[in-house]
């Protein structure tokens, strides 16, 4: 009776913990693609936000965000030149990813090059990017490159290969013959950190809106995050309440529903579909960068072998499987034969070592999500460890309540001439309400980067984007009368209103900082004393900070500032309802300015 309930326990903990080889090489052309297209979007601001000459030179980050030893490529060097290069090798790198060649050792370099990026300029970070790079940590404990891979193809070649490739495992993951799964320390991780970031975030959501059903309400009225299909939804109330409840149920219990031994395959795909259709809902209706996108990815490699034995996409897989086979196989023939390539075995279990390591970082991991519901403290040196790896983590998406705190940017550069430029439009300066303010940005990163500008906490990096603003606008001017002379970086914070009405909200105007270009110097280190002469806008002297709280729109970013009394350095944790300095002045619903 004991060695029966030992071999289902075994078969149980195959159907639970089991990954298909095959839907783990999907999650690794998945992730590939992802850092290419990552790649690529940063690419845009490359000079902005991650050389000398931008928002945050290797001066300022070393001032004002490492406190420990954190890894980045990207401090040694700060010109463009020196970023982009290493942007081409993080991109070939991603590309040998996707084609499974070296897969382990690519895994590795893709992970160390995205938190050495990441370490580089966190304050443009979401929750997306957090749970990018430990998607590809746990992928270092995963047979990434069984399937659909150069590895494969080489293994293949190798005389003795066949007694080292994959075997399946006694029971199929979906139920179905010929399912190709595998059982490992590395994989029941993988499934474990997928449950526990719903299921924390779910524990987080405690606020009052979540429990009387406003939460998705609340969030949708958010311009800062919003796009224009979120109307269909803000038009339809009860649908809001309804699907507030549906969301904080789906997260609390749904990934409880990958434990299930019984039916795994048809609950696994349920579960897919439903979180898959949130992330969706997510990205057509918020601006939230690419976190809906890794979230999705995430997904792949729980895909049951009962949907590669479909019929329809056995078919499709033949054809990929052909086409990839048939061309890779060709080229990695020549290579071999030119002695380039060298037939190898492949061996995808994991090793005692391996096995032992994400133990450790399992319990790890466990850790920091418990902490991150009070519910015990992370240790020294583990804190440490946790931070060098970037594993540290916490879940605080819209939790414990969506932000309230709501408005738009206005960046008023003032120029010799006597004119005024709002820099985030290009236009002369106005006050008025943009329409969608969202998209005063244009990508996911400034309007991160500018949420983030405008709180307490963030009160050091001002001077150093008036810099590069300045700088900027100075080299495309030449000299004369164009020259920026003064900037105002200002908050049109709007008050927060009953979801259901439909009045224009009051407006309160907060100077977050001012920017004399004439005595650079001075203004950074004295703000508001000795003026060079009356600054032709509307200015007030700037006030204490507010008890300032942090906005949890997008998601946990646990990478901002590693100050001292941030030991948990939980980012996105909890909202701002009145978390902005300078001066507060009310105007008038439309935005001018009321004396």
């Amino acid at each position: 009776m004991q060695h029966g309930l030992r071999g289902w326990l075994r078969r149980a903990g195959a159907e639970v913990f089991g990954l298909d080889v095959r839907s783990l090489a999907l999650l690794r052309v998945g992730l590939g693609v992802l850092i290419l297209v990552d790649l690529a979007c940063r690419a845009r601001d490359l000079v902005a936000h991650y050389t000398d000459d931008g928002v945050l030179p290797r001066e300022a980050a070393r001032e004002l965000i490492v406190r420990d030893w954190r890894f980045s490529l990207h401090m040694l060097g700060g010109s463009a030149a020196y970023e982009a290069s290493l942007f081409v090798v993080a991109a070939l790198v991603a590309v040998l990813l996707v084609l499974g060649w070296r897969t382990r050792l690519m895994t590795l370099l893709s992970w160390l090059l995205m938190i050495s990026l990441h370490a580089r300029n966190p304050v443009i970070l979401n929750g997306g990017d957090l749970e990018f790079k430990l998607l590809l940590f746990w992928g270092l404990f995963l047979p990434l490159g069984a399937r659909w891979s150069i590895d494969r193809l080489l293994s293949d070649a190798f005389p003795a290969g066949q007694d080292n490739v994959l075997r399946s495992t006694p029971t199929d993951i979906g139920g179905a013959k010929g399912g190709e799964s595998v059982v490992s320390m590395g994989t029941l991780a993988y499934v474990a950190q997928i449950i526990f970031i719903y299921v924390f975030a779910g524990l987080l959501k405690s606020g009052d809106t979540w429990a009387d059903g406003t939460a998705v309400e609340q969030a949708m009225h958010v311009d800062f995050y919003g796009r224009p299909l979120r109307q269909l939804l803000l038009d339809r109330p009860e649908l809001m309440r309804g699907l507030t409840h549906f969301t904080l149920y789906l997260e609390l219990y749904g990934p409880l529903l990958l434990l299930v031994p019984w039916r795994q395959a048809w609950l696994r795909l349920l579960t897919i579909v439903l979180f898959v259709g949130m992330h969706l809902s997510f990205e057509l209706t918020l601006t939230l960068g690419m976190f809906p996108w890794v979230s999705m990815t995430a997904w792949l490699a729980l895909l049951p072998a009962v949907v590669w034995n479909n019929r329809v996409c056995q078919k499709i897989g033949s054809l990929v499987q052909g086409a990839f086979e048939g061309r890779c196989a060709a080229t990695a023939r020549w290579l071999v034969a030119a002695r380039v390539l060298r037939p190898r075995p492949m061996n995808v279990r994991l090793g005692p070592l391996g096995s032992y390591t994400a133990l450790f970082f399992l319990v790890l991991t466990t850790a920091w999500n418990a902490e991150s519901v009070r519910w015990l403290r992370v240790p020294e040196p583990f804190r440490s460890l946790s931070r060098y790896t970037h594993t540290n983590q916490g879940w605080g998406l819209f939790a414990p309540n969506p932000a309230t705190n709501d408005g738009w940017c206005i960046v008023a550069l003032h120029l010799a001439d006597g004119s005024e430029v709002d820099m985030l439009t290009g236009e002369p300066l106005t006050f008025n309400r943009p329409e969608y303010p969202a998209r005063l940005f244009p990508n996911h990163r400034w309007r991160k980067y500018f949420k983030n500008l405008v709180l307490p906490g963030y009160a050091e990096y001002r001077p150093w984007y008036a810099r590069y603003v300045g700088q900027q606008w100075n080299r495309q001017h030449g000299d004369g009368d164009r020259q920026a002379e003064t900037l105002l970086l200002i908050y049109m914070q709007e008050s927060p209103t009953a979801p259901a009405t439909d009045d224009p909200r009051p407006v309160v105007q907060h100077v977050c900082w001012r920017h004399w270009y004439r005595d650079e110097l001075r203004s950074r280190f004295y703000p508001g004393a000795d003026e060079p002469r009356e600054i032709p806008l509307i200015v007030f002297p700037l006030l204490e900070d507010d008890a300032a709280e942090e906005d949890s729109s997008d998601g946990a970013d646990i990478s901002r500032v590693d100050t001292a009394h941030e030991d948990t350095a939980h980012e996105d944790t909890a909202h701002e309802d009145t978390a902005h300095e300078g001066a507060a002045h009310e105007v008038t619903p439309h935005g001018e300015f009321a004396p």
